[in-house]
């Protein structure tokens, strides 16, 4: 069984070897997420310890993916740091599922627990950045798809959807079009 914890600060800290082996292994496998193979441990916990301070401060929160052994098995986060026009938005970084444990609906569970995250910070647009050229994952295929979208001010979370291009929004209300 999968559990989801939104980390402090401090639990990031904790985390922080855990969390740079599972950033080490997706970035081995291919994942482009600002980070060029091969990482070393130094530098990936280096970077974890970045995300606690930004957490500590109230830019950033992170969830973490435990198995049943506690092990951390994946990881999103959410942005929240925005400019005064941008306090209705939150942008998904770094969503990480180690390869071991892929298919599993860790990364749906992830994504889930940080859209009730953004929506409990009164967040209404939700913004993922991906590969445009990727296959639709698992925790996304059954998302419905729109066309990309031009004018995210006017979009609410009943209107938006994920965008098959690079920034892509969320909603609450899968069944509307």
């Amino acid at each position: 069984m999968i559990t989801i914890d939104e980390l402090s600060g401090d639990g990031i800290r904790a985390a922080a070897d855990e969390l740079a082996e599972v950033l080490r292994d997706c970035v081995a496998h291919g994942a482009s997420v600002g980070f060029l193979p091969p990482v070393t441990k130094a530098d990936a916990r280096r970077f974890w310890l970045d995300v606690a301070q930004q957490a500590d401060a109230g830019a950033r929160t992170l969830f973490a993916a435990r198995g049943d052994d506690g092990a951390v098995r994946g990881t999103v986060q959410l942005a929240l740091a925005t400019p005064a026009n941008g306090a209705h938005r939150a942008e998904v970084n770094k969503m990480l599922v180690h390869t071991r444990y892929r298919r599993q609906g860790i990364g749906q569970q992830l994504l889930l627990a940080a859209e009730a995250r953004a929506r409990a910070l009164g967040r209404t647009l939700l913004v993922l950045d991906t590969w445009s050229a990727a296959a639709p994952s698992t925790c996304t295929r059954d998302w419905a798809i729109a066309p990309p979208v031009t004018s995210r001010s006017t979009r609410s979370w009943r209107e938006a959807r994920w965008a098959p291009r690079a920034s892509c929004t969320r909603c609450s209300d899968r069944s509307s079009t």
